[in-house]
């Protein structure tokens, strides 16, 4: 083989292995509506606002409390700065515990449901780590892009100080 056709043959691989890996992770977090309906995750972020996710459980007892900052936050800046969703780790089996805990806090932001069998995979694959606890969230920025995930209780009025100087 000449280096010519070697050099093609490289540049073909390489742009076919990176169309591969887009693809891999635009499907990196398929989840629930809580009406049953598959969607991605990737759907729900981009379009010129931040998107905060966060990863919960309803036995997790910083989740909750963390939920109503959360309805703020989302209420003071989902029409132009940023979103927040939350990913409940809780099951398809607890869908009906988990939509009457939605409906019981009347929140705003979207709802989804992770699929536990996949979950961690589908985590790792995105974020290159492994998940640590709940909570977690996931940032990603105005452009839909990943920018950072971390475990905890957030600042949201520090973290939207960051958004607004960051776009």
């Amino acid at each position: 083989m000449s280096v010519k056709r070697l050099r093609s043959f490289l540049i073909t691989t390489g742009l076919l292995l990176a169309t591969l890996l887009c693809s891999v992770s635009a499907q990196a977090f398929i989840l629930e509506e809580t009406t049953g309906e598959r969607t991605n995750l990737l759907d729900h972020v981009g379009d010129g606002r931040w998107t905060v996710v966060l990863i919960s459980r309803l036995d997790c007892v910083s989740c909750e409390e963390q939920k109503p900052g959360l309805h703020a936050f989302h209420e003071k800046y989902n029409d132009h700065l940023a979103r927040v969703v939350v990913v409940s780790q809780d099951g398809l089996e607890n869908r009906p515990e988990i939509v009457e805990s939605i409906e019981k806090q009347g929140h705003s932001y979207k709802s989804l449901i992770g699929l536990t069998d996949v979950f961690h995979g589908q985590f790792l694959k995105f974020t290159g780590n492994k998940f640590r606890a709940s909570p977690t969230f996931l940032i990603f920025d105005s452009s839909g892009n990943y920018y950072t995930s971390t475990f905890g209780i957030l600042n949201l009025e520090e973290l939207a100080q960051f958004m607004a100087s960051n776009g």
